[in-house]
């Protein structure tokens, strides 16, 4: 149900910013932070990454598929790289970090397939990107937080 929460969320971005800059894939990256620090049966995220983003062309890109094919890519792709990083590594900070490169190769990958060119597509990605840097910080101050109030 929280999915659902980032996916309208994400969806009220697009509606407020649509013509400015790209909407932050929030939906995605709900996703991707919950993938390693929260227990879900197998394959569960893969779905609702799934039909998040088949919601998300048939609203928004019309080229139905791409997105959904995306999302579930950067899942498999977090995946398969959490799973490879040693367990005295494995903390908050790495998550952060495959949260934003995975959140920067799908929004670029997602240009790359529309084909478009010049300087006011270049400004809509980076204030994606900049959006999903936002969310991150956000992300690892709330993180903090909690961790400061579980320790008191």
């Amino acid at each position: 149900m929280i999915y659902l929460f980032w996916w309208l969320f994400q969806d009220l971005l697009q509606v407020l910013v649509h013509g400015w800059i790209l909407a932050p894939d929030v939906f995605l990256m709900a996703l991707l932070f919950a993938l390693p620090l929260k227990d879900h049966e197998g394959g569960l995220l893969l779905w609702v990454a799934f039909l998040g983003g088949i919601l998300w062309d048939l609203r928004w890109s019309g080229l139905i598929g791409l997105t959904g094919g995306l999302y579930v890519m950067a899942l498999m792709g977090m995946k398969g790289i959490w799973e490879l990083v040693p367990p005295s590594a494995k903390g908050f900070r790495i998550v952060l970090g495959l949260v934003l490169g995975f959140h920067f190769i799908v929004g670029l990958l997602r240009l790359l397939f529309f084909g478009g060119q010049g300087e006011a597509l270049f400004v809509q990605f980076a204030g994606q990107q900049l959006g999903g840097a936002l969310v991150a910080l956000l992300s690892y101050l709330s993180y903090i937080g909690e961790r400061s109030s579980f320790h008191e």
